[in-house]
């Protein structure tokens, strides 16, 4: 091979990796389009669809510049006459498209419709003038790819071949109406638009700008041939391709390729060709392993030919290409995964709020929590975020969450909530000045209608919000709100419960008391009466009746509480239900055992006040349980009680008993209720109980306390 030929397929192996290229680019960004629009409209169709044709003509391009140094070039096929219509449409589809985006059929009295009107009218009067002068034309039936178009020799204008002069001018005239179209945009048509549009604009103005300029080297290397290499010069083309027809053709292919790579920067970045609200992160990570796939399987395939490598080789290389580029996208995405749930975990780890439930100060369940700086900071990547409660939640949760905890929420931030009156709208654009930095509103909804609104700042990077980032912030926000609600629902519940549990002690010492010095004391003397005064046949009936309410009021103060909760505090847990078991429960038991560690009482000694009470609550349900379904259906058979604290890591308070067990227990009784409730109230605090049948008979309660529900120190 001589050193013409070397060059002349070198030439040819840098166009057809560049065609190469362009065409796996254009296929992918029109199928993504398709596959990912919103709604498939005109605009829609017209892009994914202009973008398919635009690849597979690039393929067909490549085929026909390594057949044109073959010399194995046959006579043009039956895709001729479309490829040629396309090529001539391509500019006006590309005006038709700018528009599109700009707003043009969004608004039919706006001034981008009235400033293009005319423009609109002359390039489809312009592309209908080319397409009729094509069809009276007889188009070159030669391999001769020439700065983008096949051109015909007859008619001529001036001498210059007729598409050689009005092409250019079209492709020209088209590229300069979207630039005016792109800079000056219409009407938006829905939230993000506007702000999409504006950080697209840069890419598509340089992807138009790229275009105009290939017009422009179409002019000027179409004038060179025509007055300065005269006629044969320009048939010899047409007949056998030299170098220089594949470093012209190469040159105009370098800034198509530009473009191509700005217009799927845009697409990918803002969504401006799918109809999407909000960009998608993963559609950029597949944007750049697309470029990175096309980049090096264009080289291979390019390098392969020009060198002339044999078909296996060339194959190999790309598939191991491709093997190895797709287990490294693999590891990246999996990478990517990982850092991403690594910065969720905190929002679907454990919140802890079993131990906020036990602070003293109630306003520290308002604060603002680990996770929301982690989902403002790591997560979304905001400067300044609020989360404002509203409805039901907004009685639980009366303070909206800030990050950073300094800033300063608006003080008409709740009047955002009232913008939001259906599920359909789903995001709202702000002034930033007004609503403290906050840029977007996004409603957080619930079964109940609206629960919050999350105001989002400016992102870190100054780039837009994906959708994903969207959804996880509505979800996260939601999921803060409904956790902060839950934890405010069960402090007020514990409080009340121990309201109740106050109250309860003090009308039983009140009834204890007035039964004790009042009513016994008056039934006494009343009984005596009777007998001094004598006791016949009349009297002697009531006074059997007053001796048996007597009793029944003595047994019935025997029953009643008295008072060993207050003096949990004094007597420490253990104590108190010691003595609670001795004079509530002496004659329910025939027997009843204590083993109880010196470490478990003390520790038990140093419990909490509030802890101490719903254990000794819940302690006290067990041992009447017991004592009231141990015996089952016959009341006098034995039944003995034992009572059991050790510390294991944690204090282990066992109850036990020799009864019936489980299975003989009364189906639908009450006990269950209670048990669950002193449950619910141990889990809130962090503890646990768990009843089971006993090792042998009989039944075990177990309340189990962790290690770090003691205060520290």
């Amino acid at each position: 091979m001589d050193g013409l030929a070397l060059q002349v397929r070198l030439y040819c192996g840098g166009l057809v990796a560049l065609s190469v290229f362009s065409a796996l680019l254009l296929l992918w960004l029109g199928v993504t389009v398709l596959l990912n629009a919103e709604r498939r409209t005109g605009g829609v169709l017209l892009v994914g669809l202009g973008a398919i044709a635009a690849g597979l003509f690039f393929l067909t391009h490549a085929i026909i510049a390594a057949e044109s140094v073959e010399g194995s070039y046959q006579s043009p096929g039956p895709w001729w006459p479309v490829g040629w219509v396309a090529l001539i449409l391509a500019p006006y589809a590309w005006y038709i498209a700018a528009l599109w985006h700009s707003g043009y059929w969004e608004s039919g009295g706006s001034r981008l419709r009235r400033e293009h009107r005319l423009l609109v009218f002359l390039s489809t009067l312009f592309s209908v003038a080319i397409l009729a002068f094509l069809s009276v034309t007889r188009p070159v039936p030669s391999p001769m790819r020439l700065l983008g178009v096949y051109f015909v020799t007859t008619p001529t204008i001036f001498g210059i071949p007729g598409l050689v002069l009005l092409y250019p001018l079209f492709m020209a005239f088209c590229t300069c109406s979207s630039l005016f179209a792109l800079q000056r945009p219409g009407p938006t048509g829905y939230v993000m638009q506007g702000p999409a549009r504006s950080r697209a604009r840069p890419w598509l103005l340089g992807a138009t700008g790229c275009l105009l300029s290939v017009s422009l080297l179409m002019v000027l290397l179409l004038l060179w041939l025509v007055l300065y290499g005269g006629p044969n010069y320009l048939q010899m083309i047409l007949d056998q391709p030299p170098l220089e027809a594949f470093w012209m053709d190469l040159t105009v292919n370098l800034p198509i390729v530009v473009a191509v790579i700005l217009i799927g920067q845009a697409v990918v970045s803002y969504e401006i060709f799918t109809g999407k609200a909000l960009p998608r992160r993963v559609l950029r990570s597949q944007w750049h392993y697309a470029l990175v796939l096309a980049g090096g399987y264009s080289v291979a395939v390019g390098a392969g030919y020009a060198l002339q490598f044999p078909t296996i080789s060339v194959v190999v290389v790309t598939t191991t290409f491709l093997a190895l580029a797709l287990a490294v996208f693999g590891w990246r995405s999996h990478r990517e995964r990982q850092r991403h749930f690594g910065a969720l975990r905190s929002l679907v780890a454990s919140e802890h709020s079993f131990g906020t439930l036990l602070g003293a100060d109630a306003s520290k369940s308002a604060q603002t929590p680990a996770p929301f700086a982690v989902l403002c900071r790591d997560v979304l990547g905001a400067r300044v975020a609020y989360l404002i409660p509203a409805g039901s939640i907004s009685t639980l949760v009366q303070r909206p969450l800030t990050y950073p905890e300094n800033a300063g929420c608006p003080a008409d931030a709740t009047s955002v909530v009232n913008e939001f009156t259906s599920p359909e709208i789903t995001s709202l654009a702000l002034d930033p000045e007004r609503w403290g930095g906050a840029i977007w509103a996004v409603p957080l909804w619930s079964a109940r209608g609206l629960a919050g609104v999350f105001l989002l700042g400016e992102k870190s990077d100054a780039g837009l919000y994906s959708q994903e980032e969207i959804e996880i912030a509505r979800s996260g926000g939601e999921r803060l709100l409904d956790t902060l609600a839950v934890v405010s629902l069960a402090r007020r519940l514990m409080l009340l419960q121990r309201q109740r549990y106050v109250e309860t002690q003090v009308i039983d010492q009140q009834s204890r008391r007035a039964l004790h010095d009042e009513v016994l004391p008056s039934l006494h003397a009343i009984m005596l009466s009777l007998q001094v005064a004598g006791v016949d046949e009349s009297t002697a009936g009531a006074l059997a009746q007053l001796g048996q309410v007597h009793r029944r009021l003595s047994a019935l103060l025997r029953e009643m509480p008295t008072g060993r909760a207050s003096q949990v505090a004094e007597l420490g847990l253990l104590g108190a239900l010691r003595g609670m078991v001795s004079d509530e429960f002496s004659r329910d038991f025939d027997k009843v055992s204590w083993q109880i560690e010196p470490e478990a009482e003390e520790r038990a000694r140093s419990l909490p006040s509030l802890t101490a009470d719903i254990v000794y609550y819940a302690a006290k349900e067990v041992i009447r349980n017991a004592a009231r379904h141990g015996r089952g259906s016959n009341p006098a058979g034995p039944l003995s009680l034992a009572v059991e604290a050790v510390w294991r890591g944690g204090l282990e308070l066992r109850i036990l008993d020799d009864g019936v067990g489980l299975a003989g227990a009364q189906p639908g009784s009450a006990a269950g209720q209670g048990m669950a409730l002193h449950g619910a109230m141990l889990a809130v605090i962090g503890a646990s109980l768990e009843v089971s049948d006993g090792p042998s008979a009989g039944t075990t309660a177990t309340i189990a306390l962790p290690d770090g529900m003691w205060p520290e120190g």
